[in-house]
């Protein structure tokens, strides 16, 4: 659970934020509150469907209230009700990070709470994330561990219906830059794993088109000190996952930026289907 000492960075204000400027101009003011979930979900979704081209409005005037000391009105539904009801400062502060930093860590996100061994596996988490922030594997702002929020399951993507801005961290000066990191056209579907050459081609081409990534500790991972990476295009969309003992995040994180997905995958995966363990 966030610390509710925290407070907001001056870049997670309450409207100034990409979906926060998106969210106030697509929302019904005239919806009654008890609407507000079913509306937060879907102009969520409708946000993750926008091209990161189309996104740059919102950008550009994110980054126009932050540096103009942008005061939203107080009587703003949005701003008043809604954000602080829909998202924690953490979540807040994680994507409001990424206007001031121009590379950011991922977040740690716990999706799986079970009342069979509770104890250790609150324990092995929290040690898990204590590490991984201590060696800046994981944004100060990013792990996220609490069962009222984020029980999905192995339903992780659940939590981007909750922080949009996850797949949001690209941000750039000018316009046309944008369109680099798009994907249309482009063959989501994985070739068949005994086909190494055009595979390796696939996940060169889609290496580029990762927007961001997620660490995830769910079922199949806590009791057993391992952890998942999603690779994330700007919608959402997980593009490749691996999995990987938790004491080698930092090795895992070496290889990350000195190497492309493909040659993560050849190099350090007993296996070319999505989801083989990393062995570093």
């Amino acid at each position: 659970m966030a610390n509710s000492a925290q407070e907001l960075l001056p870049e997670a204000k309450y409207g100034y934020i990409p979906f926060d400027v998106f969210l106030m101009e697509r929302w019904d003011y005239a919806a009654d509150a008890t609407q507000d979930q079913k509306q937060w979900d879907s102009l969520a979704r409708q946000y993750l469907a926008l091209k990161p081209i189309e996104r740059y409005p919102y950008h550009k005037e994110a980054s126009q209230r932050f540096f103009s000391n942008y005061v939203p009105p107080d009587d703003n539904i949005v701003i008043a009700r809604v954000l602080p009801s829909f998202q924690t400062i953490q979540e807040r502060n994680f994507c409001g990070h990424s206007t001031t930093h121009t590379s950011q860590n991922p977040a740690l996100v716990r999706t799986h709470y079970s009342d069979i061994n509770e104890q250790t596996q609150n324990e092995a988490y929290t040690t898990m994330a204590e590490d991984a922030m201590l060696q800046g594997l994981v944004d100060k702002y990013g792990a996220w561990n609490d069962k009222t929020l984020y029980d999905y399951g192995d339903d992780w993507q659940h939590v981007l219906l909750r922080v949009p801005g996850l797949c949001d961290q690209e941000r750039h000066a000018y316009e046309e830059l944008y369109h680099k990191s798009e994907s249309d056209g482009q063959d989501r579907i994985a070739p068949p794993v005994e086909d190494y050459e055009e595979l390796d081609r696939w996940l060169w081409d889609w290496s580029c088109k990762i927007a961001t990534r997620l660490y995830v500790a769910d079922r199949e991972t806590i009791d057993d000190g391992k952890i998942k990476v999603f690779y994330l295009d700007a919608h959402g969309n997980g593009i490749w996952h691996h999995k990987l003992s938790a004491d080698t995040l930092l090795e895992y994180n070496g290889a990350w930026h000195g190497m492309s997905l493909a040659e993560i995958n050849s190099s350090f995966s007993a296996t070319r289907e999505n989801g083989g363990e990393l062995f570093i």
